[in-house]
């Protein structure tokens, strides 16, 4: 879920990949993507998820589109960098965004 400031992903309770966000916190999301013409492209972005605290974390699941069932576990990833790889002309062309740093 993205609420026009964060991204909010939410997980039963036993999921391995929820395991590995508690465990250190680092993700990766990678994926291939089509556009309206046929090109071929793909988006990665990473960062690190954590657990809202407790009040915030059920705020954030009554506001969801869908919201999950309450034994979820709720995660608020960061976006630390996003690379965007398109086809161009002369071959892929890439874009790469990262977090300022404080």
């Amino acid at each position: 879920m993205i609420d026009g400031r964060r991204l909010l992903v939410f997980r039963e309770p036993t999921s391995p990949k929820g395991h590995d966000l508690q465990r250190d916190g680092r993700y990766a999301l990678h994926c291939g993507v089509e556009d309206a013409r046929g090109g071929k492209g793909e988006v990665l972005i990473r960062g690190i998820g954590a657990t809202p605290p407790a009040a915030a974390e059920g705020e954030d699941a009554a506001q969801a589109p869908s919201p999950p069932p309450s034994r979820y576990v709720t995660f608020e990833l960061s976006v630390d960098e996003v690379r965007v790889t398109r086809p161009g002309s002369e071959g892929p062309r890439h874009t790469r965004w990262r977090r300022p740093r404080s």
